[in-house]
């Protein structure tokens, strides 16, 4: 079996059609969650759940956007990093910046403690949904600003 030159599905959501091709270079083993990503631009699954959540922060003083937070959090536990702490090495890599709308050439994503920040900001809602996994969470009114 080989491997092709290039992947034949463009993806679009980063608003310039990207295609994933081998690389000599250990770029990112998470290029799985491209195609996820790709649906939930689609679905608007959690641009919804990043508007459903308080975020109380002051616009003017955040480095971060709540819609950048979310999408890193809840991406890494897509692909299994359930642990806070791994978003320390996430916060660089190619694919997971990508996922939350930016670029690989792009500053760093949001550390582990700002995520932590963030998730206490929310409150309930951002725990019990991103974190302990709750099912009825995200369709519940109680949860929903």
């Amino acid at each position: 079996m080989s491997v092709p030159d290039t992947w034949p599905q463009v993806l679009d959501f980063f608003g310039t059609p990207l295609v994933i091709e081998p690389s000599s270079g250990q770029l990112s083993s998470d290029a799985g969650l491209l195609p996820i990503r790709q649906f939930d631009d689609r679905i608007g699954l959690t641009r919804a759940f990043a508007g459903a959540l308080d975020d109380p922060r002051d616009p003017d003083l955040t480095e971060h956007t709540f819609l950048e937070m979310v999408r890193s959090r809840v991406y890494a536990i897509l692909a299994g990093y359930e642990d806070q702490n791994d978003h320390d090495t996430l916060r660089a890599d190619p694919v997971f910046k990508l996922v939350a709308d930016r670029s690989p050439e792009d500053a760093d994503l949001a550390s582990q403690p700002t995520l932590w920040s963030g998730s206490h900001q929310a409150g309930r809602t951002w725990i019990g949904i991103v974190e302990c996994g709750e099912r009825e969470s995200l369709f519940s009114a109680k949860y929903w600003k």
